[in-house]
């Protein structure tokens, strides 16, 4: 899974879809639900999301980048999962699917997956001072090279200031550009790639997401899959895209900036 993060508001989103009663539902045990689930692929919904029922009613949900934690519990044809107390979801099993999501089309639709890589997301490997701790293999990370540039201005109005300020790979070799961004105002901001970025010949995703507090400063990274542009940073060529700054309680766009870089 990448570096991004997603706005609070599309993760609140996706939980606050309601289960509607649904007559096929079967009834469930907890060990109907105990396992790793991941999104049925028919549901093309554009993004990952898995499901950990662990012990201990312990639920581990990843939606697109975003991981959550909460409790789980089964009655009958129904099965709950409480995020932070507050936040509760309703599901049901039906033809060896599990759904999130209500009978008017609103749902995600998952089924049971014991891959060793969908375990991988959820696995904990040390207990350190009582406290399960994830043990990250950094085998195949390498050192961050950035080389300072001459400052090129992308914005600078009442909402925000963002400068690029260096070119280079970050820690797992992907390419980019350093960024300096300045939220100038009164409220929390999140920025974000609108749609795919064009560098050099190809369309590719812009790694950028990052929240800003009012008043807040940021030094960030935003980067270009390898992968996808064919080579690090002698794959980088003339850059062009869209960068989004939205509300991060609202997600209302605050203003759109033009990225050029050569």
């Amino acid at each position: 899974m990448k570096r991004m993060t997603i706005p609070a508001i599309f993760v609140a989103a996706v939980l606050a879809f309601a289960l509607a009663g649904c007559s096929s539902a079967q009834t469930m045990t907890e060990d109907t639900l105990k396992g790793t689930w991941s999104l049925d692929k028919q549901s093309d919904v554009g993004f990952d999301a898995y499901i950990n029922f662990g012990d201990e009613s312990l639920a581990e949900v990843i939606l697109a980048d975003s991981y959550l934690e909460g409790t789980w519990s089964v009655s009958g044809t129904e099965g709950k999962v409480s995020i932070d107390d507050e936040r509760n979801v309703k599901l049901t099993y039906s033809d060896n699917k599990l759904t999130w999501g209500s009978a008017d089309g609103s749902k995600l639709v998952f089924v049971r997956d014991d891959s060793e890589e969908t375990k991988s997301f959820f696995a904990v490997d040390e207990t350190v001072d009582g406290e399960d701790v994830e043990v990250i293999d950094e085998s195949e990370y390498v050192d961050e090279v950035i080389n300072p540039i001459d400052p090129v201005v992308v914005a600078d109005d009442a909402v925000v200031n963002i400068t690029v300020t260096g070119k280079g790979t970050d820690f797992t070799g992907d390419p980019g550009y350093q960024l300096s961004i300045t939220n100038k105002t009164d409220k929390a901001i999140y920025l974000v790639g609108e749609d795919d970025f064009t560098v050099g010949d190809k369309k590719v995703e812009a790694g950028l997401g990052d929240e800003l507090e009012a008043g807040e400063t940021l030094e960030t990274f935003v980067y270009f899959p390898k992968d996808e542009l064919g080579g690090a940073l002698e794959a980088l060529g003339v850059t062009d895209g869209v960068i989004l700054v939205l509300d991060d309680k609202t997600d209302a766009e605050l203003g759109r900036y033009t990225f050029h870089m050569e």
